[in-house]
């Protein structure tokens, strides 16, 4: 009706009531325009005892891991930030404004996950860890194609252990609550969180991708691919 043209916002569609897959583009559209962004963290590793030596600086194919992972989610994230332990992390190749300090000592990769939530709390978070040799781009945009916002995660199921990955997964801004919420109930381990919230499982194309390195030997199978 020509009232409701004159009210309406010149950028509001105006669709035919039939036209079925015009509407679900645009209900799509809006509800991906509604979704928190996405912001990229790498987690440095912890004190990499049986590789006896800094995970994040092994390098593979002329790149250090530190800077493939960066790299990797810099091209599929808003943003990139990378979690250390201490303001020792000797890392040279990223800006220290995209570097977040842990504000717990000793939580590992909980630790981390928690101090990215509390320097952006209103955003989803890409959580990657540094040792993992075999994942691809492709593989990040597989979790990401899968996401589900209204989810407190999306991870994918790790076939070894037959859990979520927890060390590979998108933690929305909900999971900030839960990770608190499991804390002060004296756990710190983010595979609980995934196991006992509502999330979303994602059967991985490719179960190498969540082969993670820990020793020597994993090291050297990861160069030879």
């Amino acid at each position: 009706p020509e009232f409701l043209k004159e009210v309406l916002n010149k950028n509001t569609p105006i669709l035919s009531m039939d036209n079925e897959s015009q509407w679900l583009k645009e209900i799509d559209k809006w509800y991906n325009s509604k979704r928190p962004e996405i912001y990229g963290l790498l987690l440095n590793g912890g004190k990499s005892t049986r590789m006896g030596t800094s995970k994040s600086n092994l390098s593979i194919d002329g790149k250090t891991m530190l800077d493939r992972g960066y790299e990797l989610l810099s091209n599929v994230c808003t943003k990139t930030f990378i979690s250390v332990a201490d303001n020792n992390h000797g890392i040279q190749t990223v800006s220290n404004e995209y570097i977040i300090m842990d504000r717990l000592n000793d939580f590992g990769p909980y630790g981390g996950i928690l101090s990215a939530f509390m320097t952006h709390a209103n955003v989803a978070w890409l959580v990657m860890a540094v040792d993992l040799p075999f994942v691809k781009e492709k593989h990040l945009t597989e979790l990401l194609e899968a996401r589900n916002s209204n989810k407190v995660a999306t991870a994918f199921r790790n076939e070894e252990t037959k859990f979520p990955d927890p060390l590979l997964t998108i933690w929305e801004p909900s999971a900030y609550q839960h990770l608190l919420q499991f804390m002060s109930l004296g756990y710190s381990c983010p595979r609980k969180i995934l196991i006992n919230t509502d999330i979303n499982l994602v059967e991985p194309s490719d179960k190498m991708s969540l082969f993670n390195m820990n020793t020597p030997d994993d090291f050297n199978k990861a160069k030879l691919g």
